[in-house]
């Protein structure tokens, strides 16, 4: 890697936060962000240099370290660097082999004080195909960041003379208005409605766990995939018409009568994932994400959706203070300070994309979906990544036509079994919801024939 230096810059609160989670875990992996993709005809090096070229010169948050000392929290830009892409040749790989390869790279931690927050590996498996993996750290991208980098990389190594649209504005200016809110009066109305949202509500969500929860939180976990079925996702969409809801207030709307379930509590707190990217900072790089509380409050006489209607004017009301960053939340609510949880949410569950806009975000979003740049076709390579961020989340990806899902788990609490149980009871109890949306929650059943089967068996003694 080489690099100039030239400036420096102040860091948002989420990246602080980030900064210090890395301090005290260096090994930790849990805020790797990656994406691979299968590229046929395959690309070369140099190709790919050109276009790790092209996101060093557009991005200054990718050529910055991040450092905590006694100047203060910051990060050093570079005024140029240089990242030379890593290669393996995989020709006598077959594509297994390959892609845990590519996922043992993603998995690498990064030093953010010392190494740029940025990576990428070449795969070569001949001249027909190539394995391509972009791996950031989450203090410098967040979803919307990756189509991004994608669109910039090959765009910049397969159609170098294509102008890609100006990034006008820079992460910086992000950071400024963060720092320039948070003395408003904006900020101060934010404080007092999260304040009144959350009193009284007791920040732990205790779920039952396969381990005993260690003394310190790790980043640690494993990811379960699913995808609901054509048949579900078009009756879950007429339902949601006729009740005036989004899938999603749905989707959530089942998944706390499941938390409900698990943990006996009527009132709790989850949280969602919500982005605070302005249209100024479309072409931007870099986290422009919250974690967003929300209070679930269930009673015996709701059905899912009306549950998930409250969900939806509760998310409505918080989003105009979706600004306040949540790291300074649990201090300020007086949430007790316990190094075995994560503070105030322990579950959250993100809409992520819709894949409208951007054509890598819609291969993502579809799972093993493709875009084509040039005369190459991109293939997403579905890798695992961002485990271990909270006991449970849950990401939803939604196109026009699918709708999947990745429950991630920490493996210091739960095992694999476990969570792909979780799975199969929300994908059973918001079927059941669909298929009768007038039924009562706790009427609903989250136990298919095949369990309700092996359940009987083992009760009678079989």
């Amino acid at each position: 890697m080489g690099e100039s230096m030239a400036d420096t810059s102040p860091l948002t609160i989420q990246q602080e936060s980030m900064l210090l989670l890395n301090e005290m875990a260096p090994d930790g992996i849990g805020y790797n962000h990656f994406a691979g993709f299968i590229v046929r005809p395959g690309i070369g090096v140099e190709q790919l240099k050109r276009g790790m070229d092209t996101l060093l010169a557009r991005h200054d948050l990718l050529r910055s370290t991040f450092h905590a000392d006694r100047n203060g929290v910051y990060r050093l830009i570079r005024a140029s660097a240089v990242i030379e892409p890593e290669f393996i040749d995989g020709t006598t790989l077959n594509v297994e082999q390959a892609r845990e390869l590519a996922q043992r790279f993603g998995y690498r931690c990064f030093a953010l004080g010392e190494e740029l927050p940025l990576r990428c590996l070449l795969i070569d498996r001949g001249p027909e195909e190539s394995m391509v993996v972009l791996a950031t750290h989450h203090i410098a991208s967040d979803f919307h960041s990756v189509g991004l980098l994608v669109e910039d990389l090959f765009t910049g190594a397969l159609e170098p003379d294509r102008a890609l649209p100006p990034v006008e504005h820079s992460f910086t200016d992000h950071v400024h208005a963060q720092q320039r809110w948070l003395d408003s009066e904006g900020a101060a109305s934010a404080r007092r409605y999260w304040s009144s949202l959350l009193e009284g509500v007791d920040p732990v969500l205790d779920l039952p766990g396969d381990l005993p929860r260690p003394a310190e939180y790790r980043l640690v976990g494993g990811t379960v995939d699913f995808r609901l079925p054509d048949r579900l996702v078009t009756d879950l969409k007429a339902v949601c018409r006729g009740c005036d809801i989004t899938p999603f207030s749905f989707l959530l709307a089942a998944l706390v009568v499941l938390l409900q379930r698990s943990s006996g509590r009527r009132e709790f707190v989850l949280g969602s994932g919500i982005g605070t990217r302005g249209r100024r900072s479309t072409r931007v790089v870099g986290p422009f994400v919250n974690t967003m509380p929300i209070k679930a409050e269930t009673a015996p006489d709701l059905t899912v959706a009306a549950l998930g209607k409250a969900l939806a004017e509760q998310i409505t009301r918080s989003a105009e203070h979706a600004g306040y960053p949540f790291a300074l939340l649990p201090s300020g609510l007086g949430v007790p300070r316990d190094p075995s949880r994560t503070p105030l949410v322990q579950v959250l569950m993100t809409l992520l994309a819709t894949g409208r806009g951007n054509p890598a975000l819609g291969a993502i979003a579809e799972g093993p979906g493709h875009f084509v740049i040039g005369d190459h076709r991109l293939e997403h390579l579905d890798l695992r990544h961002q485990e271990g961020q909270f006991d449970l989340g849950l990401e939803i990806y939604q196109t026009p036509q699918t709708i999947r899902g990745r429950l991630k788990f920490n493996s210091d609490i739960f095992t694999r079994p476990t969570a792909e149980r979780i799975v199969r009871h929300y994908t059973t109890l918001l079927d059941a919801a669909v298929r009768n949306p007038g039924e009562l929650i706790d009427r609903l059943s989250m136990v298919d024939q095949e369990e309700k089967a092996r359940l009987l068996a083992f009760s009678s003694g079989e």
